[in-house]
């Protein structure tokens, strides 16, 4: 009987390790989710930079024209290519049509304090740009332009041009 009772007491000991650990200050964890919308209309990064030679990787999702960018870039060089999409819920079909390669991919848009001073979080099942899964973003518009001074109008204006049909 004793011997029983110790092996239901290491699964209890540790579950109650792991939230100690978590309580007094280990990794957060995502929490809350956001409805998938939040998506739209705001800069994704995969870190803030500490340097302007730093690359990072970055998206953005147009939600009036379906389309937005992925791109990898420092403050003086960059890489984007732009993309279509189609969502359904949090799930996206994209389409790339430079090369008009397709991919399928999940996403989620969550309240998080990983990465200060981003407050939410954007995870990617796939990222058919071959960057990261995990992206950071304000949920704030005046927090984005204080942290990211002068980059969202030109974005949207450069991403709006570009997805207009001829």
């Amino acid at each position: 009987m004793k011997k029983t009772r110790r092996w239901l007491a290491v699964p209890l000991v540790a579950v109650l390790g792991f939230l100690g650990f978590r309580w007094l200050g280990g990794p957060s964890v995502s929490t809350t989710d956001e409805p998938p919308t939040e998506l739209f209309g705001r800069f994704w990064l995969e870190s803030m930079p500490d340097k302007p030679t730093e690359y990072l990787h970055g998206t953005f999702f147009l939600e009036e024209q379906s389309v937005g960018i992925f791109q990898r870039s420092s403050a003086y060089d960059f890489h984007f290519e732009l993309f279509q999409y189609d969502r359904d819920g949090a799930k996206l079909k994209v389409t790339f049509p430079q090369s008009d390669r397709t991919a399928k991919l999940s996403y989620a848009v969550k309240t998080c304090n990983d990465l200060p001073p981003f407050d939410l979080c954007l995870t990617l099942t796939d990222n058919p740009w071959g960057g990261p899964h995990k992206y950071y973003g304000f949920r704030d518009e005046h927090d984005e332009a204080t942290h990211l001074p002068g980059l969202r109008d030109a974005a949207v204006r450069q991403t709006a041009r570009a997805g207009r049909p001829d």
